[in-house]
Order: C-alpha cells, then structure tokens, then sequence
C-alpha cells in the first residue's frame, strides 16, 4: 500500500512540475534560436529557393554562356520551387566550394546542396547535416570497345581494368571479379585524362567509372557507338539533397517532394496528362492532385503544391529521361532507377 502511494504521490508531483514548467515557457522570452526563422520561413520571405552546387556534371548540373542552369538535380531544385512557391523560376543555383558546402548549408547562405550527395553515417551524424531521402542511385560499372565483342562483364576474363585511384573503386573491382570467380588485372592511373588515353590506346581493356561519367565520355570519344557500358553494377551508392540539420519542417518538404515525384510516376501521372487526371476517380490521383483533401497542410504548402510541381517540370520519370535516359545526349538506361514495379529501386508511400 504503502508503495502505490509513494507512486501515486510521484505521478501526481511530476504532472504538477510539468504544468509549472509549461507555464514558464509561455511566460520566459522566446531564445535568439527559438526567433531564427526556419528555412521555409526564409523562403517565403525572400521569394526564391538557393540551391547550392558543389559541380557541374553533365545530365545533372550545367550552366551554358548565358548563364542558364539544367540537368536533373537542377529540376528538382526547381521541384521545390514548385512545391513552395507555385514558381519553378524561383529556383536560384548558387555555385560553391566543395570544402565550404557543410558551412554553407549551416549557416543558411543556401537552403539546399542540390548536388547529389553520397549519403553515409559519417556524413549525416558528423557534418550537422541530413539526407531526406534517395534521388538518384550511382552505380560502377564498365565500359568496353564494341570491337572486343564483350557483353558482360563476366566474360572479362584476364582482362586489364583501368580505374581511379579511389579505395572504393578499387575494392569495388576487385570484389566483383573475385565473387565471380574471374582473373583481371587492375590498371590504377591518378587523372582522368590518363585514364582515358590508357583505355582508348588498348592499355586497358575496360575502363571502369560511374555510369553517367561513362556515359558522358563516350559522347565525346572518336566514334561513340563503337563504345559501350556494361550491364553490370559492379557497386551502387545513394545520391540525395542534403539539408541541414535542427529543420524537421524543411527536412519533411524536401523528402516529401522526392517522394511526390516518384509517386507520380508509379500513378501515371505525367506533365501531359496532369490536367486530365484531375477529373479521375482514382483517390490516390486525386489526392496527390490537390482535388481530394489537402496533403500540402501537414507540410505547410499549398494543397495543389503536387500538381504544381507536375504540370510544369513532370515526374520522376520525365526528370530522368530528358536529363540521363534516351531523350538526352547521355542516352543512359534506368535499370537501378526504374521504378520497382519494373525492376528498379524507386518506390514511393502513399501521400495521404
């Protein structure tokens, strides 16, 4: 008895002390923290989104002579414009340092580091910033002379590899051929320019890189179509936004987006028949539209912040293929990025 009082008496102390500290709260003066206005706040205010770039990289970052920025991480900048603001325009790439991007996105000089980004532990728990989620995944693969008559990389048996000196890439290499049973020889050249002429001069059989890398440097080798890249992801890495750490509500619009793109394209929904599809009695279609509830409230957007996005920028899907698939120079497939229900690894919840 005795005991369930002493309890009681704690239980009933603890809701007091709790009431007590509520009432301070609302009493005690807001902390120069508590006053900072939220990245969404800064948004509004200012009108414009700063996404910030490490690079340029063909099919996800270029800007031209005059000035105009394009490439996939670039549309999903202005993704979020689109969401936020109703205005993909309002999408401002701010170029900066590679050594200066954590300090950048923390001390709010850019809202966003739109450059894909290697998400990791390391990175997330030490650099005081977070990914909200995968929007393209990276993959090594091959790349081999047509002439050679190789279709897989398993049929790279006593072959040289030409490769970064990169610890990743190299355990990559080496860990596939070895899972498979096959002897190769790895040629490791510091520059890329070296890198090249070892592969085009016959030094290296294959030369191995990332798949948009590859792709880019086979448009610009003699004859690109007597060049090719195997099917094979020899390794494969996350690439996502980062924003920075302490801003759940900017954290959830940017990871909400990603899936809202996604999402879109597993519904059909494309810039083409976004208009249409307002009418259609599925509910999911009309959620994600803006017609049926209002899934933008919990974000603190717009209801129609999805068809904002769509009617001017499209999908996932159209995203990849007029940056990197068969609509641009790059002419790169989906496989990793193709959406699960066709082999691939984007999947998106349901937004309701």
């Amino acid at each position: 008895m005795m005991r369930q009082f002493a309890v009681l008496g704690r239980r009933h102390l603890s809701a007091s002390i709790l009431f007590a500290l509520a009432l301070c709260t609302l009493a005690a003066p807001r902390t120069e923290a508590q006053d900072k206005p939220t990245t969404l706040e800064r948004i509004v205010s200012r009108g414009h989104i700063i996404c910030g770039f490490t690079r340029t990289a063909p099919g996800f970052s270029t800007v031209d002579s005059r000035g105009h920025w394009s490439g996939f991480d670039v549309d999903f900048c202005r993704a979020l414009a689109a969401a936020v603001l109703g205005k993909p325009e309002a999408a401002k790439p701010l170029m900066i340092a590679p050594s200066v991007a954590a300090t950048a996105l923390l001390s709010g000089e850019v809202d966003i580091l739109a450059t894909g980004t290697a998400v990791s532990l390391t990175r997330e728990t030490g650099l005081g910033i977070r990914f909200p989620g995968v929007l393209y995944h990276d993959t090594t693969r091959l790349l081999v002379k047509r002439a050679q008559g190789v279709t897989s990389a398993r049929e790279l048996s006593g072959a040289s590899i030409c490769l970064a000196n990169n610890p990743e890439t190299i355990q990559a290499v080496a860990s596939f051929f070895k899972t498979h049973g096959i002897k190769h020889e790895a040629v490791v050249v510091e520059k890329w320019e070296e890198m090249v002429q070892a592969y085009t001069s016959g030094r290296c059989q294959a030369l191995s890189a990332d798949a948009a890398a590859l792709a880019d440097l086979r448009l610009r080798l003699a004859g690109p179509t007597e060049h090719h890249i195997l099917p094979e992801a020899l390794a494969i890495t996350m690439l996502g936004p980062a924003v920075r750490r302490g801003d759940p509500a900017w954290f959830d619009i940017v990871r909400w987006t990603i899936h809202a793109l996604v999402a879109a394209e597993q519904l059909g929904i494309s810039s083409a028949r976004v208009e249409s599809l307002k009418a259609s009695a599925q509910l999911d279609v009309r959620r994600l539209l803006g017609v049926e509830g209002d899934i933008g409230k919990p974000l603190g957007l717009p209801r129609d912040w999805v068809y904002q996005i769509l009617k001017s920028l499209g999908n996932y899907g159209e995203f990849f293929e007029r940056n990197l698939g068969q609509r641009s120079a790059l002419k790169l497939e989906r496989r990793a990025n193709e959406l699960w229900i066709k082999g691939g690894l984007m999947v998106a919840p349901h937004l309701r």
